[in-house]
């Protein structure tokens, strides 16, 4: 069971992706991130800068790229999702596990990981 401050820090990154990721609501980062955001993406640099040049650039390249949340988990001020990206700019679609520090309402942190996802698999259960 979450606490309410895992709660809180889940809606955060929940809110971030859907106004800034999906919705190109560029003017609304600094709502979400700190003044001191770190970027451990090696493609992004770190800062409010760096992630706001890096989804600008994702939507010039592939202008109907959608981030689908499949999952999300908590942990203290480390939320974690796996995301499906549509339509993406490396590969038409990629499975990506991303992980936030949350403190204070505020995103302090990034890392993530991704793959795009292949045609075949040696099994049925997809990556979703």
């Amino acid at each position: 069971m979450r606490t309410e401050q895992e709660q809180e820090n889940l809606e955060a990154v929940l809110d971030f992706y859907h106004t800034v990721i999906n919705g190109q609501q560029y003017e609304r980062a600094m709502e979400f991130l700190d003044d001191n955001y770190i970027q451990h993406k090696p493609e992004v640099e770190t800062g409010l800068q760096g992630v706001l040049d890096f989804v600008r650039h994702v939507y010039e390249v592939s202008p109907t790229h959608e981030a689908i949340i499949v999952r999300s988990f908590v942990d203290g001020d480390f939320v974690i999702l796996h995301v499906h990206i549509k339509n993406g700019a490396e590969a038409k679609d990629i499975a990506v596990m991303d992980i936030f520090r949350v403190q204070d309402g505020k995103l302090m942190e990034h890392w993530d990981v991704a793959q795009p996802v292949p045609a075949d698999f040696k099994h049925a259960n997809g990556m979703f």
